[in-house]
C-alpha cells in the first residue's frame, strides 16, 4: 500500500508568529494524484517537504502506507522527488542522471540499462542519452527529472511545481505527459504542488485547497468548482474569476432575496438568517438571453476580449464590474448596454462576514 497520511501535521519556524502548517489531517488514498494548491506562503510546499522528511514537523505524524515515517531518514522512506529546477547533476550524462539512484540502491548493471531505456523511450529521451544536461532544452530537462523519479518505481511521487519554469505549450505537454506516468502507475500515490488551477484541475483525482496554513476544502475537481465551501475556494478557482456581488437579504411573504445596487435575486430559505451576503456568479453562467422569469441586472460593456471560440466581456454595472464570458459571435461591442440573465441555480451564496458557503 501507498496512502499517505498526515495526521496533527504542524510547521512552525521561528520568529514567524503565524504557522506554516497548522493542524494538518489529510490522508490520499492509495493510488491517487491529490494536487496541493494554493497562493504563494499557504503551505503547500511545507506539506510537500515533511511528507519527503526535507522538513521536519514541529507536531504530527506522517505514515506511508502502515508505516510512520515520521523520523525516518528521507532515503529510506521510498519516494521520489521531482523539483521546480530540475535538480540535474551537470556532470552527468542523461543516462547517468537517471541511473543514479539504481546505482546507490546496487541494481545489477544489466537490470539498470534495461529500466532506464525503457523510461527514456517512455519520455521520448532515448536519443538524448549520451547528452549533458546543458545540451538539453527546458522541457527535455523536466523530462529527464521526470523519469529519474519514474525509473525508481516508488511508493510515493512528489511533485514541487515541477512545470513553472516552461512555457505555456511545454506545460501543456508536461500535464499530459505526468497524467499518463500516474495512470500507467496504478499502485504509486502521488502528491502534485501548484499555484496554477488549470494545473490542478488536469491532473488531480482530488485538490486540496490551502490558505494560510489551514485545509480550505479537500474534494473532486468537480466538487472544488461546483460546490466551493467559502469564497477564498470559489474566487481562486476559475478563469475568469468568479463575480461578487455584495447584497443584503430581504424578506418579501415566503421569499428571500438579496438585494444590492441594480439587482434582487431570489435565494433559497437556508439563508433567511443570514443579513449580509456575497452572491457569487460565473462568468460563464451569465446570460446574454434568457427565460421572461429570470433575474436580470443592466450593464454597459467597456472592454471585449477575444479568445478564438469565446468572448470575455468586462462589462460596468451598478453594482460594480462584472466579467461575462459568451461566445465569439456574440454581437455585443464596446459601449453597448446589455441586460445580463443571472439563473438563479447557478448563485453561489456566502455569508459576508464568515464567508463561508451558505
Amino acid at each position: 500500500m501507498s496512502e499517505v497520511r498526515l495526521t496533527g501535521v504542524s510547521k512552525r519556524y521561528d520568529a514567524v508568529s503565524r504557522p506554516a502548517l497548522e493542524s494538518l489531517d489529510l490522508t490520499i488514498p492509495s493510488g491517487e494524484l491529490a494536487v496541493l494548491v494554493g497562493p504563494s506562503g499557504c503551505g503547500k510546499s511545507t506539506t510537500l517537504r515533511i511528507v519527503a522528511g526535507l522538513e521536519e514537523a514541529t507536531t504530527g505524524n506522517v505514515f506511508i502506507g502502515d508505516t510512520n515515517v515520521t523520523n525516518v531518514p528521507p532515503a529510506n522512506r521510498d519516494i521520489a522527488m521531482v523539483f521546480q529546477s530540475y535538480a540535474l547533476y551537470p556532470h552527468m550524462s542523461v543516462f547517468d542522471n537517471l541511473a543514479f539512484a539504481l546505482r546507490i540502491q546496487k541494481c545489477d548493471e544489466k537490470e539498470i540499462r534495461e529500466r532506464v531505456q525503457q523510461v527514456a523511450r517512455s519520455l521520448s529521451i532515448d536519443d538524448y542519452l549520451e547528452r549533458k544536461p546543458k545540451a538539453l532544452s527546458g522541457g527535455q530537462r523536466q523530462r529527464v527529472a521526470i523519469g529519474r523519479a519514474v525509473v525508481r518505481n516508488p511508493k510515493v511521487f512528489l511533485f514541487d511545481e515541477p512545470l513553472s519554469n516552461l512555457d505555456a505549450k511545454l506545460r501543456g505537454e508536461m500535464r499530459k505527459e505526468i497524467a499518463r506516468i500516474h495512470n500507467s502507475s496504478p499502485e504509486t500515490t502521488s502528491l502534485y504542488v501548484t499555484h496554477d488551477q488549470i494545473e490542478a484541475m488536469t491532473l488531480a483525482d482530488r485538490i486540496v485547497v490551502l490558505k494560510d496554513g489551514l485545509v480550505q476544502q479537500v474534494g473532486s475537481p468537480i466538487e472544488i468548482y461546483d460546490n466551493p465551501n467559502n469564497r477564498f475556494v470559489a474566487g481562486f478557482f476559475g478563469t475568469p474569476a468568479m463575480n461578487f456581488l455584495s447584497a443584503v437579504t430581504q424578506r418579501r411573504d415566503d421569499t428571500v432575496h438579496a438585494s444590492g445596487e441594480g439587482f434582487s435575486l431570489p435565494l433559497s430559505k437556508e439563508v433567511r438568517d443570514c443579513e449580509n451576503v456575497t452572491v457569487g456568479i460565473r462568468p460563464e453562467s451569465i446570460g446574454l438571453e434568457g427565460s421572461a422569469d429570470a433575474p436580470t441586472m443592466r450593464a454597459s460593456v467597456h472592454l471585449r476580449e477575444v479568445l478564438g471560440a469565446e468572448v470575455l466581456l468586462h462589462v460596468q454595472s451598478a453594482a460594480g464590474e462584472l466579467t461575462v464570458r459568451t461566445e465569439a459571435h456574440a454581437p455585443a461591442r464596446e459601449g453597448d448596454n446589455l441586460t445580463l440573465y443571472l439563473p438563479t441555480d447557478k448563485l453561489h451564496v456566502f455569508d459576508a462576514t464568515s464567508e463561508n458557503r451558505l
